[in-house]
């Protein structure tokens, strides 16, 4: 057995099935076992679960970061593969990740296709969150690696200890703390997650608004911020939204992908996603991140109209 694959799940079970569907169509099968934590409100039934699944339940009030971390505990794999329910492994993932693995790294990443194109907003919220992995792209060392949908060598998670469960809630922030510690983090050229996104403002200015709140205090605490540092951001929030349009406006152009024409569609929308989530930030570095973490647990695990979930949406 070479990969734990690992999806944490609500009460909204319906949406885990084309997640477990594409990773048990994997040419790798083989040599992976599937972890399901549920932590829905009730006591449904997932059926006959055979090898390689295993279905784990833990309490409704658990947090999306402690799940993850139980499951850690439990899996039986040296590599950890994390997957959001509202995502799908395409053909060939699991094998590349395993052929990619040299025991050196720390964390691997690969590219995350939009799951549901097509809509101004679903294609704003996929460029917001993922557009950075859009492939294909370049493998190799890395700086940054896609939140929620990452592989981890599970001895480095270990070694963490009791504190995986809060390193947990904000990933990007766990992967910058390695990569400071001297770990290697690189990006996979090859293999491919669909991820389907948020299809309305409402949803999407939610989630990223509950995220946001937490990434702004854990981020500033787990990395060391100064009081000035800290007091810089919040004063500068207002220029951030802006800042991160042209950045990403400047990386698209730099690997040869349309800018102006989807500046002109998407621009609006992404602003004020950019906007929500750089006010969270500096709301939770001023008064604290509050019930931002069961807030974005809920959000991601429970909110029916979080995205499309239509059997019309295929995978690719």
């Amino acid at each position: 057995m070479r990969l734990s694959v690992v999806i944490v799940v609500g009460s909204l079970r319906h949406r885990a099935q084309r997640t477990l569907k594409a990773i048990l169509s994997q040419d790798a099968l083989d040599q992976l076992e599937v972890i399901i934590v549920d932590v829905g409100n009730d006591s449904a039934s997932w059926g006959r679960v055979e090898p390689p699944v295993r279905v784990h339940r833990m309490s409704p009030s658990t947090l999306l970061s402690h799940a993850r971390a139980e499951a850690v505990s439990i899996a039986r794999a040296p590599l950890v593969a994390f997957l959001e329910e509202h995502t799908a492994p395409e053909p060939g993932w699991a094998a590349e990740i395993i052929a990619a693995d040299d025991g050196e790294w720390a964390v691997a990443g690969t590219a995350i296709r939009h799951g549901n194109p097509g809509s101004p907003q679903s294609d704003a919220s996929y460029q917001v969150s993922y557009g950075l992995f859009e492939p294909p792209v370049s493998g190799g060392e890395a700086t940054v690696l896609p939140g929620h949908n990452s592989v981890y060598r599970r001895s480095v998670l270990i070694d963490l200890g009791a504190a995986l469960p809060e390193l947990f809630a904000i990933d990007t922030v766990l992967h910058e703390m390695l990569r400071r510690a001297g770990r290697r983090l690189v990006m996979l050229e090859a293999g491919v997650i669909s991820h389907w996104n948020e299809t309305t403002i409402p949803a999407a200015l939610r989630g990223h608004w509950w995220f946001h709140r937490s990434y702004g205090v854990r981020r500033a605490n787990f990395l060391g911020w100064s009081a000035i540092r800290r007091l810089s951001y919040v004063v500068l929030a207002p220029l951030i939204p802006v800042y991160a349009l042209l950045l990403w406006g400047r990386r698209r152009h730099e690997v040869g992908r349309q800018v102006l024409w989807s500046l002109l569609r998407l621009g609006p929308r992404m602003l004020l996603i950019h906007t929500a989530s750089a006010v969270a930030q500096a709301v939770g570095l001023m008064i604290g991140e509050g019930p931002s973490l069961a807030r974005f647990t809920d959000f991601e695990l429970s909110e029916a109209a979080r995205v499309d979930t239509s059997p019309a949406q295929e995978l690719h």
